[in-house]
């Protein structure tokens, strides 16, 4: 890799896989009670509104001609009525990501073949080989019949058309912008990722270089506080875990040097699970989010997460896992302790950085937790 801010990148594009804990998947069962749009829903599940985004189809976005066409084809297929969903990962925006069948119908491959969506090859790790052969045949099928949007010869999928608004948003902001000799036709979202084709100008390459430091991490209303990059920004919210339950999840991330630093702290049902499994599907769930999201960049990447040893602070108990991967070493330490019926959890981890360095060594240790 060549820009350094790519690590900070990975581990945002992990955490929504770390944070569905991907061994904890069961089917939900529930009513779905409103249809955002032509591929999000929400269903209620027990008593819990759980936001769905169909695994494995793309409608067309807001904006786009047929988005309102497919939200009210998918209102009307699934609106008001009991479904299952099969869910295997949480999206960036909180609405997890399933499989939804209502009766024998596959939703998603309904709505592909009654071309108001686009079979969404990026998400075809959540498919098995059938249900993956089933949403092409549809994608077939819809396009030979010139179904819905496939009655135009070249539809815009609704990635391409959301690339092309952030690049008009990005030039629209930027008072000074060169081109390079690439034209705007060739541009990606990788391309702006690395920044080769939009030129900064010299004062803030100047500021980005420098170092951000440390700053203390104390969330209001926590008990806990650690040294993050200067840098670092903090999110949260409550999130459903897969089995239709509510779970906190917060997270802080930032960068200082060539390293990449992810604080993860919440609480949650255990839901018959040890400490254990619990730990390893975390820790699972965000090797497997690295590879993913390196793969955005190049291909064929593996990551490995190896326990290497046991670790305590106080009360608190869990295991450091060593990363390998090309050319990027890291490490992860989960620390655990239980409420109840509620696990409490604190998650370190460090991209492109070892236990070698006193940075990742002041980082490590500084995590305090008050109230033992």
């Amino acid at each position: 890799m060549k820009s350094p801010r790519i690590f900070r990148i990975l581990f945002l594009l992990a955490l929504p896989l770390s944070l569905s804990t991907q061994g904890s998947a069961s089917p939900l069962h529930g009513k779905v009670v409103d249809v955002f749009d032509g591929e999000r829903i929400t269903i209620i599940s027990v008593v819990h509104p759980l936001k769905v985004k169909l695994a494995g189809i793309a409608a067309p976005a807001q904006g786009q001609v047929y988005a309102d066409v497919a939200a009210q084809h998918l209102s009307q297929l699934i609106s008001g009525k009991y479904v299952t969903a099969r869910c295997s990962g949480l999206e960036p925006d909180g609405y997890l990501r399933c499989r939804v069948v209502l009766d024998d119908m596959d939703v998603g491959a309904q709505m592909i073949r009654d071309g108001v969506a686009w079979y969404n090859k990026g998400e075809a790790t959540d498919l098995n080989d059938t249900e993956r052969e089933t949403y092409v045949d549809s994608e077939r099928a819809a396009r030979s019949e010139a179904r819905g949007l496939w009655r135009d010869k070249s539809p815009v999928t609704p990635w391409e058309f959301r690339r092309e608004q952030q690049i008009s948003q990005k030039l629209a902001a930027s008072p000074i912008t060169e081109w390079t000799k690439s034209d705007r036709s060739s541009l990606s979202s990788t391309d702006l990722l690395r920044s080769g084709t939009i030129a900064r100008s010299p004062l803030s390459r100047r500021r980005s270089s420098l170092d951000p430091g440390w700053k203390t991490l104390a969330p209001k209303g926590g008990k806990f506080s650690v040294l993050v990059p200067g840098d670092a920004y903090d999110a949260g919210s409550t999130r459903p875990t897969l089995d239709g339950k509510m779970a906190e999840v917060n997270y802080c991330s930032g960068q200082r040097g060539s390293a990449a630093y992810l604080v993860l702290w919440g609480k949650g049902p255990v839901n018959g699970r040890t400490d254990e499994v619990i730990v390893e599907d975390i820790t699972n769930g965000l090797v497997a989010g690295l590879e993913a999201g390196r793969n955005k960049f190049s291909s064929d990447v593996k990551y490995e997460a190896k326990r290497h040893h046991a670790v305590k602070l106080g009360p608190y108990a869990g295991w450091q896992y060593n990363i390998t991967g090309p050319d990027t070493p890291g490490l992860i330490r989960v620390f655990t302790r239980r409420h109840g019926d509620d696990l409490e959890i604190y998650l370190l981890g460090v991209l492109n950085g070892t236990e070698n360095d006193p940075q990742v060594l002041e980082f490590l240790g500084s995590l305090s937790i008050d109230k033992f």
